[in-house]
């Protein structure tokens, strides 16, 4: 349980964040922005900075949509719609109601991780389109992306251990 709101405290700071983020760098902007970039890093597509800020608020919500709907309604799933491992064991009886909010912490810290990720890739558009930076370089792009990999192998890690089953009593 503690483990949720530190997730979610988690993820208010990454709001905050996203909102700093959008007001100090939506008036630097210049009126036509890139907004898709090709395997090379090149810029390929471009819109107005409005048509930008659009697309970062819809991504970041509907990333938040997604994980934070998954969560609420984490409670009602029949148990054969969650993937534990020994889902049977802690999906049963009153450790059901003990294994959802650890389950929810879970979704929390992943949604955490996929929006701290989207805001460093829209950051590196961002510069892009300051011309802090002629192109999003493949290698710098791959190290946010590698790290989130990482830090979804560390939590599935923790899963496992949280979920193995208890030691039999003879």
């Amino acid at each position: 349980m503690e483990d949720r709101r530190l997730a979610q405290r988690v993820f208010l700071a990454l709001v905050v964040l996203a909102i700093i983020q959008q007001f100090y760098y939506f008036p630097q902007l210049p009126e036509k922005v890139a907004i898709h970039f090709n395997f090379r890093g090149l810029p390929d597509n471009w819109a107005r900075r409005e048509t930008f800020a659009a697309i970062f608020w819809s991504v970041l919500g509907l990333n938040t949509l997604i994980f934070l709907g998954i969560s609420r309604l984490l409670p009602r799933f029949p148990g054969a719609l969650v993937n534990i491992p020994n889902r049977d064991y802690w999906l049963s009886g009153e450790r059901r109601s003990q294994t959802i909010p650890v389950l929810q912490g879970y979704v929390w810290w992943i949604n955490n991780l996929t929006f701290a990720l989207l805001l460093i890739v829209f950051q590196m558009s961002i510069r892009v389109n300051l011309r802090e930076k002629e192109t999003v370089a493949a290698a710098p792009f791959w190290v946010p992306v590698a790290i989130y990999i990482l830090a979804l192998g560390y939590l599935v890690f923790r899963m496992y251990r949280r979920f193995r089953l208890p030691p039999r009593d003879f």
